[in-house]
């Protein structure tokens, strides 16, 4: 899957180069990491993927993302916890317009404080990685 941000139109959604990927599992590492632009970023959810990133000419960010939700409470929140990660890295919107967002656009509304909860955590939790 790609997410494409843009203030001008999208033709297609696909992409040869990225400049950001975010890796949720071994294969997508695996698929997706030589198409990453050099001085791009990986985040890596390191709960899951255990072998290192080839490139020395990226950025990389592990993030423990699947284990972090877990401890949340949230096993399938792994990728709120990514999400925040990369505006955290890349402060590419406010995080507040990401909290403002998650209660229009969840549909388990009983997962809602949870998951608020966990956008708020992970930016304590980002103060403590190295490498942002």
């Amino acid at each position: 899957m790609s997410v494409i941000l843009s203030p001008h139109g999208i033709g297609s959604p696909l992409v040869d180069n990225m400049d950001v990927l975010i890796a949720m599992n071994g294969p997508s590492l695996d698929l997706f990491e030589s198409k990453v632009k050099s001085k791009g970023l990986i985040l890596v959810n390191s709960s899951i993927v255990t072998r290192p990133v080839l490139r020395d000419d990226v950025k990389v960010i592990h993030i423990p993302a699947s284990q972090l939700a877990h401890t949340a409470g949230l096993n399938s929140a792994a990728n709120v916890v990514m999400l925040t990660a990369y505006l955290v890295v890349s402060g590419i919107c406010r995080i507040q317009t990401l909290l403002d967002c998650i209660p229009i656009v969840f549909r388990k509304k009983e997962y809602l404080q949870l998951n608020l909860s966990l956008v708020r955590y992970m930016l304590e939790y980002m103060k403590t990685v190295d490498s942002v």
